[in-house]
Formats: structure tokens, C-alpha cells, sequence
């Protein structure tokens, strides 16, 4: 068995070792807000330069397809023009009347 004056420190030693535990997770839960607040903004800045990254690539390829099409000669395809024969009628008239 312990002494009186035994129990009695080891009493207010627990005590003192109980408010020292408070106080550290008092201090710990003080802390989270802030560290959870820079993890935030930490991945949102993360994901503003994932976004820009892809922007700046999409931009550099339309600038790249941009500039191959300015350089490639400009081909115009001729479609095959049907002209009927009444339209044919009317264009000859329209010559003739135009001598």
C-alpha cells in the first residue's frame, strides 16, 4: 500500500500529466484549422495550374495547326457545275441578246 503522502503526489502528478494531455490536444485541434485551410487552397491551386496546363496546350496546338494551315498552299476544289438545259436555253438568250 502507499503512503498517504505517496498517493498524494502521485495524485497531483496525474493531475499535472491529465492537464498537460488537454492542453496538447487543445493545441492540436488549434492547429488542424489552419493546416486544413492551406491542404484547400494547396489543391486549388494545384488543380488552377492542372486547368491552366491543358489551356496553354490547347492554345499551343491551335496556334501549331493555326500556322500549318497558313502555310499549306490554299486548294479550292472545283465543284462539277450542272447546268440544265433550260438554264442553258437562258444563258444563250442572255449572249445573244448581249451582241
Amino acid at each position: 500500500m502507499e503512503t498517504p503522502e505517496s498517493a498524494d503526489k502521485l495524485r497531483s502528478q496525474l493531475a499535472t500529466l491529465q492537464q498537460n494531455l488537454g492542453n496538447l490536444k487543445l493545441g492540436a485541434i488549434e492547429k488542424q484549422a489552419p493546416l486544413r485551410t492551406a491542404i484547400k487552397e494547396s489543391e486549388k491551386r494545384t488543380l488552377e495550374m492542372d486547368n491552366y496546363e491543358q489551356n496553354v496546350k490547347s492554345l499551343q496546338k491551335w496556334i501549331t495547326d493555326t500556322k500549318n494551315q497558313a502555310q499549306s498552299p490554299l486548294v479550292i476544289e472545283q465543284a462539277p457545275s450542272i447546268v440544265t438545259p433550260l438554264q442553258k436555253q437562258e444563258l444563250q438568250q442572255v449572249l445573244f441578246m448581249s451582241l
